[in-house]
């Protein structure tokens, strides 16, 4: 009954990506093939639930990043100043960066001030999100946005980045680089814990003496084979 309603009842889910995705169902919508309005119920033994899916279609988050340059002020006052000086000083973007690496070097976040492709759902204040994303914004705009009982910023926008599909790519693949990196690293590295701090380090210790004193003992036993023509032969490990 639910593979019969769920493309009119069901909740409708975007935004999924492969890497993110619930593995019980990721094979399912990423199968080679797969096309609009195919439907399917997938038990999860573990939750003891199922899930009923239907397929709509796969695309690229168009979804433009941001470039914005940021001052952060204590005051709406001190924010004001900051503005201020950026419009005497002819109101251009090389100006807010002189302004960020000279006059106020201590209120910048970064070398020129620089927050580069933001997104939409950036782990940022929704006050700062709002302004960046809002309609209608140009390059060139600098305002103050205020977080009530927190902070102020002076931004500067600077026009739009790689869209969200190029971020989320270039971000995995970094992150697989640095792993990679690391792993190569950690295949020449030994560890040693003479103190015995290292919990793992002594269940491995443990576990490769368990395994040691496992072999030894199956050596201990001399198993009898026959050969091709019937004769027994005994196995000696010792030496001849």
């Amino acid at each position: 009954q639910a593979t019969n309603s769920i493309t009119s009842t069901g909740d409708q889910v975007t935004g999924i990506l492969y890497d993110s995705a619930n593995d019980d169902i990721r094979d399912w919508l990423f199968e080679d093939g797969r096309k609009a309005g195919d439907v399917t119920v997938i038990e999860d033994s573990d939750a003891h639930k199922y899930y009923c899916l239907a397929f709509e279609k796969r695309y690229r988050d168009e979804t433009p990043t941001a470039d914005v340059r940021l001052l952060l002020a204590d005051t709406v006052e001190e924010a004001q100043s900051m503005l201020d000086a950026w419009t005497k000083g002819g109101a251009s973007e090389e100006y807010f960066i002189e302004l960020c690496d000279g006059t106020y070097a201590d209120k910048k976040i970064a070398d020129g001030g620089l927050l580069e492709a933001v997104s939409k759902d950036e782990d940022l204040y929704e006050e700062l999100l709002n302004w960046i994303f809002a309609d209608g914004r140009k390059v060139g705009d600098c305002e103050i946005v205020t977080v009530p009982d927190v902070i102020n910023f002076v931004v500067y926008y600077s026009g739009e980045n790689q869209p969200q599909w190029y971020k989320t790519i270039e971000s995995t693949e970094r992150s697989n680089a640095v792993e990679e990196y690391v792993d190569k690293i950690m295949e020449t590295c030994q560890v040693s814990d003479p103190d015995k701090n290292l919990n793992y380090l002594v269940l491995e210790q443990q576990e490769a003496e368990a395994a040691a004193s496992a072999a030894a003992e199956s050596n201990a036993v001399a198993p009898v084979e026959s050969d091709a023509e019937g004769t027994q032969v005994e196995e000696n490990s010792g030496e001849e």
